[in-house]
């Protein structure tokens, strides 16, 4: 009878980066729209995309009030981005993306 591989993780440990399925992002045309418009920006959207592959929930986030529930503002510098998180479909849809001076 085959052996069983040991492993070192105790039951109910946390996964590792490698083992976390990665969330899917959705962009949409205004969130789009915004980079094509100023380009210089691009390296603020690939980080927003990366960290929120990983994770939605970032200490970069705030959850909206007065918004649809699971709507968040992502801050990279003078850039917010909004974007909704779709738990069962483990998705992120990041609808907008506009400078701080316009957003509020």
């Amino acid at each position: 009878m085959p052996r069983k591989k040991r492993t070192s993780k105790k039951p109910g440990q946390a996964q590792t980066a490698h083992e976390q399925q990665k969330w899917k992002v959705c962009t949409y045309p205004p969130f789009d729209r915004f980079f094509q418009k100023n380009p210089h920006h691009i390296p603020k959207r690939k980080q927003f995309l990366d960290d929120v592959q990983q994770d939605p929930y970032t200490s970069k986030t705030i959850k909206l009030k007065g918004y649809p529930d699971d709507t968040y503002r992502y801050r990279s510098g003078d850039v917010r981005i909004f974007y909704n998180i779709d738990k069962p479909d483990r998705a992120v849809h990041a609808m907008l993306a506009v400078l701080r001076k316009n957003a509020y």
